[in-house]
């Protein structure tokens, strides 16, 4: 009976072991990923997924949700729950979060992403995703919050100031719930730069509130989250991503993104990799392959110039485009991002953040 018992127990041991074996190699197949909707197109996660098969003779599929709230990326990062996210540059150092400095955010192994060396000089090493030089996130595509305007109508604006011309009161567009780049485009038309278009002692005054408030409530037409055709039809001129370009182009109305003389404000999404990977070496070179496919040629002609309509960082993907393409995203201009785009400012004070705020909310009360 003894005899028995052990043997029984050693086999009852041996199918636990190998249980839980099984369960840790399919929780070590997935990579899971928090980003925001068009980042990973369903083409391009499967050529992914059979690079990966092909090169590493190992299945990993990529478990994909999508994002509706900034905040989420921190809390799904803290908690362990997603290895990547899809931030916009502002956001890593952001008081709210400081990924960074909270070391919720794996350096990034550049030797491991070949591709970097391709994209936009100035946002290699780019001080928002650097820290003790160790880069904590890959830009992948950016984009302006730019003046745009419709073709049709009338020729390229050179100022934001257009928007306080009285002949175009109630016939432009603009974000109703992105309250900071409402702020940063009114700090642009009073001359306002750096650091002052975000520092509450500077922007808190009534010349910068009465303006604010009269961008508001002279708008024609709000848009939430991202601009739409419907926002923006019939309209002359608006604030805008781009995205509402296309569908509006197949109405009928040529819409183009101006370059006024006080510059434009942009952003630039990355791709970041989660604590979760610290001790899952594998996973975490997968993630890292990743990366390197989101900034190669394919996936930038592809999925971020044709997909999105957004202008892509890796510079050597010329030669795939149209000539519109090239002219469309400044291509033949090395420099042209560094010159000519205004990063948002990283907030790094709650109290700039709480007076922006409030600066929007009472200009929008009627």
């Amino acid at each position: 009976m003894k005899k028995r018992f052990n043997i029984k127990s050693i086999i009852l041991f041996l199918l636990i072991c190998f249980a839980s074996s099984i369960q840790q190699v399919k929780a070590e197949d997935v990579l899971r990923m928090l980003v925001w909707e068009g980042y990973t197109p369903e083409k391009q996660v499967k050529i992914f997924e059979s690079y990966i098969q092909q090169k590493y003779n190992k299945s990993v599929k990529l478990k994909i949700q999508y994002i509706s709230d900034p905040n989420d990326f921190f809390d799904g990062i803290r908690s362990k729950e997603i290895d990547i996210i899809s931030p916009t540059h502002n956001l890593l150092k952001d008081a709210r979060f400081n990924f960074i400095k909270n070391k919720i955010l794996l350096p990034v192994d550049i030797d491991n992403v070949p591709n970097y060396k391709q994209i936009i000089h100035s946002l290699q090493n780019a001080d928002y995703a650097e820290s003790d030089g160790n880069v904590y996130a890959v830009p992948f595509v950016h984009g302006p919050y730019g003046l745009g305007y419709n073709a049709g109508i009338l020729n390229a604006p050179d100022s934001w100031n257009i928007f306080w011309d009285p002949k175009f009161k109630n016939k432009y567009s603009i974000s109703s719930d992105y309250y900071e780049v409402n702020i940063y485009i009114t700090g642009l038309s009073l001359g306002y730069k750096g650091n002052q278009l975000s520092t509450a002692e500077v922007i808190n005054n009534p010349e910068f509130k009465n303006k604010l408030r009269e961008l508001a409530q002279n708008a024609g037409s709000l848009w939430e989250g991202v601009d739409t055709a419907e926002a923006l039809k019939n309209q002359s001129i608006a604030a805008v991503w781009g995205f509402s370009f296309p569908e509006l182009s197949k109405q009928g109305q040529i819409w183009k993104i101006a370059e006024p003389k006080e510059g434009t404000m942009g952003f630039v999404d990355n791709f970041a990799i989660g604590y979760a990977l610290k001790d899952k070496p594998f996973l975490k070179k997968v993630a890292e392959e990743w990366l390197n496919y989101a900034i190669s040629p394919d996936f930038q002609v592809e999925a971020v110039v044709r997909g999105l309509g957004s202008a892509p960082v890796n510079l050597s993907i010329r030669d795939q485009l149209t000539p519109e393409e090239n002219a469309q995203y400044h291509m033949e201009d090395p420099d042209f991002f560094q010159n000519n785009r205004i990063l948002w400012p990283t907030l790094k004070r709650t109290r700039d953040r709480n007076i922006m705020k409030m600066l929007w909310e009472k200009s929008m009360m009627k």
